[in-house]
């Protein structure tokens, strides 16, 4: 019945890892998502400018494996030109070595809009991110990798400072 579906979708708090809202502190919002294909990239960052219409929209991108990275090339150089920061962290390996294809220091430097900084480690990333996080940034943690566990180091960070 109509009164049922109208009361599921009104508990309903969506989809783990998809615009995950993780926290908000001194102005900052802090989102986690799964995005990790070119064109969910995209599609997260253009909800994303709807969504926070006027705010910065920073993304903490952590690659997954290295030959997707290098097959995706072409779609990863144009799908993040709707962030206005972009910043990378190591490639999550999964089972694979360096040699299977493009580590995420060199992707981050093919990506040319925005201009992509190459942070590092996961935990080197999350301080720098936070260190540099504006009032009114959207900030978002992307990937497939273990990346989630970054978003709350991040919202820590800025408690602690």
């Amino acid at each position: 019945t109509l009164d049922a579906v109208q009361q599921t979708l009104a508990t309903f708090s969506g989809v783990r890892r998809r615009f995950q809202l993780l926290g908000e502190v001194r102005g900052v919002t802090v989102i986690d998502d799964y995005a990790h294909h070119p064109t969910e990239i995209a599609a997260t960052i253009a909800a994303a400018r709807e969504r926070f219409l006027g705010r910065r929209l920073v993304v903490l991108f952590q690659p997954h494996t290295y030959s997707r990275s290098a097959y995706l090339l072409e779609g990863f150089q144009t799908c993040f030109h709707d962030a206005d920061q972009l910043y990378f962290a190591d490639t999550y390996a999964a089972r694979e070595t360096p040699d299977a294809g493009l580590a995420a220091v060199d992707l981050a430097a093919r990506i040319t809009k925005p201009g992509a900084i190459y942070l590092g480690s996961l935990d080197e990333a999350a301080k720098r991110v936070a260190e540099s996080a504006k009032d009114g940034d959207v900030l978002f943690t992307m990937g497939a990798g273990d990346i989630e566990q970054t978003g709350p180091t991040i919202v820590a960070h800025l408690e602690e400072s």
